[in-house]
């Protein structure tokens, strides 16, 4: 039976797995509200909108689907870009919800073979990538300033050996 799978990794669903199955799929609603399909806790998941997101199947295709933020306070991650409007979720997209909240990954089972439907005039097709240590700093960036280059090297360095270094001695003239 194929069905919508949303693993909970972080959160106070974490390690959490909720299933949906198709034959009956209209959407799945996320917040604190309690007629939420996917609810979230009003005291540990406060960076969620009581009516933050909703999944829905897109009409044209059956295995393809979109995620709308529903004016949420915190807004909706996709691979952690922001969503605006209508945005595609494909087998294995990272959705969060709010920078710093709760996050589940989209799965459709079984997997789908190939890619659900091919990118549209227009439209880029996004990949699941995994995140770079880039992608995890703390923002805003530190600045790292390098050192100081070291300073030119004197006459004396050329000689090498320490019984030269008489010669490397300054003289009153500064020679």
């Amino acid at each position: 039976m194929q069905r919508v799978v949303i693993r909970h990794l972080t959160g106070s669903k974490t390690n959490q797995v909720e299933e949906f199955p198709l034959e009956h799929f209209k959407d799945i609603t996320f917040g604190r509200d309690t007629s939420s399909a996917s609810k979230y806790d009003p005291e540990r998941d406060d960076l969620v909108s009581k009516q933050h997101a909703k999944i829905a199947r897109e009409s044209a295709e059956p295995l393809q689907f979109v995620i709308t933020d529903l004016g949420s306070r915190n807004g909706t991650l996709v691979n952690n870009q922001r969503v605006y409007g209508n945005v595609r979720l494909n087998h294995g997209d990272l959705v969060q919800l709010g920078p710093g909240g709760p996050s589940f990954r989209f799965e459709i089972e079984p997997p789908p073979l190939r890619p659900t439907r091919p990118a549209e005039e227009g439209e880029v097709e996004r990949k699941t990538v995994p995140p770079t240590r880039e992608a995890t700093t703390t923002w805003p960036p530190r600045l790292v300033v390098p050192p100081p280059p070291p300073p030119p090297a004197s006459r004396c360095a050329s000689f090498g050996d320490s019984w030269h270094s008489h010669a490397c001695r300054r003289t009153p003239s500064g020679g």
